[in-house]
């Protein structure tokens, strides 16, 4: 009896995909909610992603630290402005 422990690259890719798919999500909420937690956590999470053999995984780490520094901009100008008035 011969077992194959290995796995295709199809299989691969799929093991990487829910922290890709999570990692986008926390991008899209670190530009509104708390940057400083989302963003870090996007990163790794899309870099866990990348290296499980999802190939989007680097995009969504890219896009995580941009929703961060998004999300610091946003939240300067919103205190900026409630101060303001």
């Amino acid at each position: 009896m011969d077992t194959d422990v290995t796995q295709p690259a199809d299989t691969r890719e799929n093991n990487g995909r829910v922290f890709t798919i999570v990692a986008f999500v926390f991008a899209a909420i670190a530009v509104i909610f708390l940057p400083i937690a989302f963003g870090p956590a996007g990163i790794i999470l899309g870099l866990v992603g990348r290296s499980k053999g999802d190939r989007r995984g680097g995009i969504a780490a890219i896009l995580a630290a941009v929703g961060m520094v998004l999300g610091f901009i946003l939240g300067a100008a919103v205190m900026t402005a409630l101060r303001g008035s």
